[in-house]
């Protein structure tokens, strides 16, 4: 994705960096998007990784995510791909996605689940939070 956005936009930076330690100054990024990312956090690391949401982006700025929706257990996922790999992730909750943006300093002015297609396993979920 960041390849493409590179050649897409030019006049833009992209970056890709580890939530837990994110190489921006407090208060630099006017937004950050979290599309299908938050899914990768353990419980241990979620405080920390969304305090350096909070830390980065400014006052006002906007964070939007997409996950997939679910009951906040871990799953092993990459089995199905067929690459030898497999790696945990979690489908978090709704109410664990808002309550985290929330705990590190954000308004939650949108949020939304799509109820799963046909081809999928589980429902998505939508959020868009402002930076208090």
């Amino acid at each position: 994705m960041i390849r493409v956005a590179r050649r897409d936009q030019p006049g833009h930076d992209f970056e890709v960096a580890d939530l837990r330690a994110l190489p921006f100054g407090d208060a630099s990024l006017d937004g950050a998007l979290g599309w299908y990312s938050l899914m990768y956090l353990p419980p241990e690391d979620r405080a920390l990784a969304f305090g350096e949401l909070a830390r980065v982006v400014k006052p006002g700025g906007l964070v939007a995510a997409a996950y997939k929706a679910g009951d906040d257990s871990a799953r092993r996922g990459g089995q199905t791909l067929d690459l030898g790999i497999a790696f945990d992730i979690w489908w978090m909750s709704s109410e664990e996605v808002e309550r985290r943006f929330r705990e590190a300093g954000f308004e939650v002015v949108l949020s939304a689940t799509k109820p799963a297609d046909p081809d999928e396993v589980q429902p998505q979920g939508y959020l868009i939070a402002r930076r208090t």
